[in-house]
């Protein structure tokens, strides 16, 4: 993907999707079992095409999370900030590119006071679906365990998207 097509790589996103998630209860401990929600989300571009801002709305968890992406042109790179009402504050970026329609998002955090790694993918894309994952492993250590996954299905509306930003 060349940089100008990865500035665009999430435009497929735009709009409103019916989502379902399916959520480890524990992390990192062993936890086998697993919570279903379905929820909505909307995503639209901000910043003149380099950003954007998605919120998904879980109603049987009385929640809300958004997603910050913002691509950097320079580094040829989108950096991924979530947060959610449930801690209210930006969780460590996660940083990545799409290469062959499979996006791949790596990072850093702490959990229960121990350094972990994140990994998230966007895969399963199309007009009117799209599939992330999402996985933590100690730090260093490759030992990853899925946490979390999302189906979006039936894109009701689509976003103008506006001229994109251009470097100096």
């Amino acid at each position: 993907m060349t940089s100008s097509t990865q500035s665009s790589a999430f435009d497929f996103l735009h709009g409103s999707w019916a989502v379902e998630h399916a959520l480890r209860r524990g992390r990192l401990d062993g936890t086998a079992r697993w919570d279903t929600l379905h929820g909505r989300a909307v995503c639209a571009p901000i910043l003149a095409g380099v950003g954007q801002l998605d919120q998904i709305w879980l109603p049987h968890r009385m929640a809300v999370g958004a997603t910050l992406r913002l691509y950097d042109e320079q580094a040829d790179c989108w950096r991924l900030h979530w947060s959610s009402s449930d801690a209210a504050r930006l969780d460590p970026p996660l940083e990545g590119r799409f290469v062959d329609g499979v996006g791949t998002f790596l990072g850093h955090d702490v959990l229960r006071g121990q350094p972990i790694d994140v990994g998230f993918t966007w895969d399963g894309i199309g007009a009117d679906h799209a599939r992330w994952t999402q996985a933590f492993a100690p730090a260093g250590s490759g030992r990853w365990e899925p946490t979390g996954s999302c189906g979006s299905r039936g894109r009701r509306t689509t976003q103008h998207r506006p001229p994109r930003a251009r470097s100096t």
